[in-house]
């Protein structure tokens, strides 16, 4: 394939890649899912502009600063130009679309021959788990993160490739701003810059490139570690590192091959898995190593960033396995329709193997456990309402039944109400060590109430020692266009009924009761 038809191929992907990406970003009014604490973050930069603020105020917690903050500086900068909270649409949409030229130069570097790279890209483009998660509001750091990562690993691939000083320093620049970006995406390169290092360091200077690489990293990052560590300390660095599941459940995850999030087709979930084994029985261990890498040091996060391996490897098996025939006859792979007419049954599995991708990209996103749903304009309304009348001291507890990553309610009540949520778990991984997994563990156990009678919340209150003076009930699907109709309907009915709580607030919205002390 020519550099010219490689060009074409990048360019039709990179836009077949935002159309996906794009396909529930431009119909929302409202960023999807979560990024209520990033926003927040973002309007506490405006503030101390230039400076990093000491804390964040989301949900009235004073949470340490200590998140890598690149990602807000730069919606600051574009806030108002983006159209204000819009800007955790349009950011998060163009970083993650721009992710895909990004991989397709890594996978050039990496992968053998010119048709496996675009394979890859293919379908690194249009995999769920790819994009699902940056996609939304708080995608905002995770998308930077992404794409800062692979820029970075492709620039340390070069480096190895050719040890001059200029790249070694290009991908310490990178490497850092990675750091900046997303703790999760430091720990990816991490993982695969040693795997390069372990099968690519040959010679004295490669490794004084690694070295100049390391000290550029050093001084990008230096300056921040250092404020927040002479404001708080490691405290709040430390607890957050302690919010991985941790290495065995990241096991099980690999042992699972659970990564793809696909919802109609597993099949590049498939194809990565012969690719796995393709790799392993020629003695080629990297994507292997890397994938295994990924998954099970990152159990967190790594199902989003092992799509990166996973796609190269998914493409060596379609080219090998599926596609081979296409390159055993020259004739025919300069004109595909000589190849069609030779070869109708390969050419239709290709076909259907390519249109499922396809589907599987798109198709995903109408599933009723499609993870970005995002406020309705009455939601926000009601939000609104208890900011502008309610009372903004209360301590209000939000129900809506949702697992708490995908409760954009209780993430957004915070920011758009002004006022507290008392189990809302954005933000407390950054407090102190245990409060992250207490927070969730409350979390989960107050979904339970959202189907049940009052006094669920009252048992609730008592079990984990949370006081609250308020409830807070969304109204109509708290899950996307595919849930269910209504939130909570038996729990609202059931506080209309209990003397100790009165409606103060009722719209297509929300329902709000204020709790009594009788």
């Amino acid at each position: 394939m020519t550099n010219a038809a490689s060009l074409v191929a990048v360019i039709a992907l990179t836009a077949l890649g935002f159309i996906v990406r794009a396909f529930s970003v431009l119909p929302a009014e409202f960023p999807l899912n979560d990024g209520g604490l990033f926003y927040q973050m973002v309007t506490d930069v405006r503030s101390s502009w230039p400076f990093l603020p000491v804390t964040t105020t989301y949900n009235n917690l004073d949470i340490p600063f200590a998140y890598p903050p690149l990602a807000f500086y730069v919606a600051a900068v574009l806030h108002d130009v983006a159209g204000g909270i819009d800007v955790l649409r349009w950011l998060p949409l163009l970083f993650t679309t721009l992710t895909v030229p990004a991989f397709f130069l890594l996978a050039r570097s990496v992968l053998r021959g010119s048709v496996t790279p675009i394979a890859a890209t293919f379908a690194f483009a249009l995999m769920p788990r790819s994009f699902e998660w940056l996609v939304m509001g708080g995608g905002l750091t995770r998308s930077l993160g992404l794409l800062l990562a692979i820029v970075a690993l492709w620039l340390t691939w070069r480096m190895l490739t050719e040890p001059i000083p200029s790249r070694a320093l290009l991908a310490g620049l990178v490497g850092g701003l990675t750091v900046l970006a997303h703790p999760q995406a430091t720990l990816f390169v991490l993982a695969a810059g040693v795997l390069m290092l372990l099968l690519r360091l040959r010679s004295r200077r490669q490794l004084a490139m690694v070295a100049i690489a390391l000290v550029a990293s050093a001084v990008i990052v230096a300056p921040w570690i250092a404020v927040v560590v002479a404001e708080h300390g490691l405290g709040p660095m430390l607890s957050a590192g302690q919010t991985q599941p941790g290495p065995i459940h990241g096991a099980f995850r690999l042992i699972q091959l659970d990564f793809a999030g696909s919802r109609v087709s597993n099949v590049v979930a498939a194809l990565a898995f012969a690719g796995i084994l393709l790799a392993v029985s020629h003695g080629r261990w990297f994507l292997p190593a890397w994938f295994a890498a990924v998954l099970v040091l990152d159990a967190r996060g790594g199902a989003t960033y092992v799509t990166v391996p996973a796609a190269m490897l998914a493409a060596q098996a379609f080219v090998s396995l599926v596609a081979a025939p296409i390159w055993k006859d020259p004739p025919s792979a300069r004109r595909p329709s000589q190849y069609v007419r030779h070869h109708p049954a390969s050419a239709f599995l290709i076909s259907i193997i390519v249109l499922v991708i396809i589907v599987d990209g798109l198709g995903s996103q109408f599933a009723p456990d499609w993870p970005a749903a995002t406020l309705s304009a009455t939601q926000r309304e009601a939000m609104d309402w208890v900011g502008d009348e309610g009372p903004g001291d209360g301590d209000y507890l939000v129900v809506s039944g949702r697992p708490w990553p995908i409760d954009a309610t209780a993430e957004w009540f915070p920011v758009l109400a002004g006022a507290r949520s008392v189990a809302t778990v954005q933000g407390t991984e950054w407090v102190e060590p245990g409060r992250f997994d207490d927070a969730i563990e409350a979390s989960d156990a107050l979904r339970d109430c959202a189907d049940r009678p009052s006094d669920c919340l009252d048992a609730w209150g008592q079990d984990w020692g949370v006081v609250f003076t308020h409830v807070y009930i969304p109204k109509g699907s708290v899950s996307g266009p595919l849930g269910d109709a209504d939130c909570c309907v038996a729990l609202r009915a059931s506080l209309r009924d209990d003397d100790r709580y009165r409606v103060i607030h009722d719209d297509l919205g929300a329902t709000v009761f204020e709790r009594s002390d009788g």
